[in-house]
């Protein structure tokens, strides 16, 4: 914002993304969005193609560690592994599917894919999250190589941070990983 910038920042907590607007000030328009919801992606691409007419960088950043269910391989339910995967691999699946199009339309873009190192080293104590950033990972290599074969100006990378002091860093911490 500081450099220009017209920032989307969404959130399911748009009482959060809507403080960071009024912290920030202009240049950023905060949305309510589920990234698990196909037609919240489709909404909140709309919206901002009407605000600004394109989309020049696309961050898939949002990132579940789980419920605070156990996460080891004999122990993680069905319903947890879903949880994790729809928020982590899924949202991602669905920006980068509902963002490419129009960033193909203007000419160019970037998409960057956040992930973890969990996504490159087991995670014994956290099946599904590192399951589902190793699938960030993957997914980000396969999307950069389709826009290169398509001849579209988009990159598409991912970022693999270690342990973050976050509320998802606190959680990991809490549940034995790292």
């Amino acid at each position: 914002v500081q450099e220009g910038a017209k920032v989307v920042a969404t959130d399911r907590n748009f009482d959060g993304v809507q403080s960071l607007s009024t912290h920030v000030g202009n240049g950023i328009t905060p949305m309510d969005h589920d990234v698990t919801r196909e037609e919240d992606w489709s909404r909140v691409i709309a919206d901002t193609m009407k605000l600004h007419g394109r989309i020049d960088i696309l961050m898939n950043n949002a990132g579940v560690y789980g419920s605070g269910a156990p996460q080891d391989i004999e122990a993680i339910t069905l319903k947890e592994w879903r949880f994790v995967n729809d928020v982590n691999m899924d949202g991602v699946f669905l920006g980068g599917h509902t963002a490419i199009p129009e960033m193909a339309k203007s000419g160019s873009g970037s998409i960057i894919n956040i992930s973890s190192i969990a996504g490159i080293r087991g995670t014994a104590h956290s099946v599904a999250y590192g399951a589902s950033k190793g699938a960030v990972r993957q997914l980000t290599k396969s999307v950069a190589q389709h826009c290169g074969r398509k001849g579209y100006k988009i990159r598409c990378n991912s970022i693999h941070p270690g342990m973050v002091r976050t509320s998802l860093g606190e959680d990991a911490l809490r549940m034995g990983w790292g």
